[in-house]
């Protein structure tokens, strides 16, 4: 019953390492609880470094290598003048055809198959977040072919 509950809020994937074109090492992880885009930006810059800011398409494949299939989730790029959510340029593009469309009220992007989608940052979506360093609680990282399956314990 624990590992169900662990699993169930504190679900982390993190697969993909790699040096950055920034010079760092940035690890990506997966959080799958639902959160506005503030409040998941919040969330990581509280316990990572903060949401999902891609450079280029070496961590645009990163960024998607994290991510569970058929789920969207937010990155760090939101509309004023499409920037990141540390407040630089986002040089690296990656919008789906006909995107970004700005419908109503869509200041905020999320990524879903390796590419990405304006949408209201209202939105509960999960998201991703870089990591430097491990972050300091405990998670758990899980390679995407591994199956959990919580009855069989």
């Amino acid at each position: 019953l624990f590992m169900f509950i662990f699993f169930t809020f504190f679900y982390w994937v993190s697969v993909h390492v790699f040096k950055g074109s920034s010079g760092g090492r940035k690890q990506y992880f997966y959080i799958s609880t639902s959160k506005s885009w503030e409040d998941a930006r919040y969330h990581c810059r509280q316990h990572h470094t903060d949401l999902a800011m891609i450079e280029d398409e070496s961590e645009n494949t990163a960024v998607a290598s994290v991510l569970v299939p058929n789920h969207w989730a937010w990155i760090g790029l939101y509309r004023q003048a499409w920037r990141w959510s540390d407040d630089s340029d986002s040089q690296f593009k990656n919008w789906r055809s006909g995107q970004p469309d700005n419908y109503g009220n869509e200041h905020c992007a999320w990524e879903h198959y390796h590419k990405w989608d304006d949408a209201p940052c209202s939105s509960k979506r999960k998201f991703v977040s870089p990591c430097l360093t491990p972050p300091p609680f405990p998670f758990v990282s899980v390679s995407m072919e591994t199956a959990i399956n919580p009855s069989k314990s």
